[in-house]
């Protein structure tokens, strides 16, 4: 079991976790920053910063590898104390340790010391954004062009004013003066007027290194979702009800939008798999491996997933329809 992989995972949608027996990990948000001297923006961000004073766990982590693993938080427990054993034995033999997509541990003068990686990000609305680089624009203008723009512009706004100044008056005017302008304006204010909405096709988002065509990400959308909420049946009393079912779906990753699922299922059909991405909740994409109506089916394929692409590829989500 890499415990590294269930770390990451829950560093994306958690502020922090906290490792028994070793500290805590948090994020810090990172707005989007310009560097004029190096000339380059960066996107936001959310970085790692650790705290060897907080090892009480609030069994968060053992919770979540309980659920991945189908094993008593009690295992797990045992599970993470024993590798963070090993995990300290190494550190105070000298070793510096490094967890992939989180940082580099190590240990001198019996003092803990993290160092994150550079290029993790944890800000999942920024997924796929990248440092840029520009180029400063240098220019100058003339003192005397300055001036002459510049009386332009007043008397552009000179302009302006006065005819607002006379658009406004004169419709008073009007209204003041002219009782049937009065009468017919207060008619027409007094009817109602429906406007039929206008329905707007939803975009397609695509990012510089999303070259797929609009019919690849399509492709992806699970559009039974909302078939399912639609089965209805009608009672003696005239009152819909909806069949409960259950259905099991292994989920390879879980966003907060639906182009950033798009890659992940991009990358796992060219692996062979056929994935799909539902969306259960608001704001929440999942990209699902395949869907039982039978637990045990399910379970079979998650083995296989796992059997794959290892134990933290993939989990089973249960969903009652």
């Amino acid at each position: 079991m890499e415990l590294a992989i269930y770390i990451k995972n829950l560093l994306y949608n958690h502020d922090c976790v906290i490792i028994s027996g070793l500290g805590m990990l948090k994020t810090v948000y990172k707005p989007a920053e310009i560097n004029s001297s190096q000339h380059t923006i960066s996107p936001p961000s959310k970085t790692l910063t650790f705290d060897s004073g907080v090892s009480v766990s609030d069994q968060s982590l053992e919770k979540f590898i309980a659920s991945q693993q189908h094993i008593s938080e009690k295992k797990a427990s045992k599970l993470i104390s024993n590798q963070i054993a090993l995990f300290l034995q190494k550190l105070e033999d000298g070793e510096t340790i490094f967890w992939d997509g989180i940082g580099y541990f190590s240990k001198k003068d019996s003092v803990l010391r993290f160092e994150p990686e550079p290029d993790a990000n944890f800000l999942t609305d920024s997924f796929g954004l990248s440092k840029i680089d520009y180029s400063p624009v240098e220019f100058r203008l003339s003192s005397k062009y300055s001036v002459v723009a510049h009386k332009k512009k007043s008397y552009a706004y000179a302009i302006m004013f006065l005819l607002i100044v006379l658009v406004i008056g004169g419709s008073i005017a009007i209204y003041l003066y002219y009782p049937d302008i009065q009468t017919k304006f207060k008619k027409l204010t007094q009817k109602t007027v429906t406007i039929e909405p206008v329905k707007i096709a939803e975009p397609v988002i695509k990012t510089p290194k999303d070259t797929a065509k609009q019919t690849d990400l399509e492709q992806f959308v699970d559009k039974s979702t909302d078939k399912k909420k639609a089965l209805a049946l009608q009672t003696a009393q005239g009152t819909p009800t909806i069949p409960e079912k259950t259905s099991y779906y292994i989920i390879a990753g879980s966003f907060k939008t639906f182009e950033r699922a798009s890659i992940l299922a991009k990358q796992l059909k060219k692996e062979g798999y056929k994935p799909e991405i539902i969306e259960f909740e608001p704001n929440l994409f999942r990209v699902s491996l395949g869907e039982f109506k039978d637990k045990p089916e399910a379970l079979k394929g998650l083995d296989k997933v796992k059997a794959s692409k290892g134990d933290g590829a993939a989990w089973l989500l249960t969903k009652k329809i």
